[in-house]
């Protein structure tokens, strides 16, 4: 019997230790709304992305957010204007390759959020469309508008 009674105290103890075990990430809420255009645009693909860095633009340059993103082939990240809530940029580079999407719909409530200058881990899904106004150039820079499906922040 006192056996049991420390292998229950031991649970316990050990338990109380984690809050939501196995939920590192908190589920923000979003309203999927495409990016105003005059015109339908074309769906081009799903993303998935998972553990990627969100910079404050205020807080991180270009230049360091790529470096803090890169592992050693390729940049992923976000970047994020906390004083205009409606400015975010998912970059992933490769070489001298990129793709660029605007992200129409990101959560007003991201500008409360804290951003440290080396960024803090998102998981994200979002739906590409065509540009309102495609480029019609032969370039190594892709771009797309980006519309959220889900989103995760990083528990600290």
């Amino acid at each position: 019997m006192k056996r049991i009674f420390i292998i229950a105290c031991l649970f316990l103890f050990i338990g109380a230790g984690y809050d939501n075990e196995g939920e590192e990430y908190e589920e923000i809420t979003i309203d999927y709304s495409k990016c105003p255009c005059e015109h339908e645009t074309k769906f081009l693909k799903k993303i998935e992305q998972e553990n990627v860095l969100l910079f404050d633009v205020t807080e991180t340059s270009f230049s360091e957010m790529k470096k803090l993103s890169s592992d050693g082939e390729r940049a992923n990240f976000i970047s994020y204007s906390t004083s205009i809530s409606d400015t975010a940029f998912y970059y992933s580079i490769v070489g001298s390759m990129s793709h660029i999407g605007y992200i129409c719909n990101f959560p007003e409530v991201a500008t409360e959020w804290k951003i440290p200058f080396q960024g803090i881990n998102i998981t994200f899904s979002a739906d590409a469309f065509e540009l309102c106004a495609p480029k019609t150039s032969i370039t190594t820079q892709s771009y797309s508008n980006l519309v959220l499906a889900s989103l995760k922040k990083e528990k600290k």
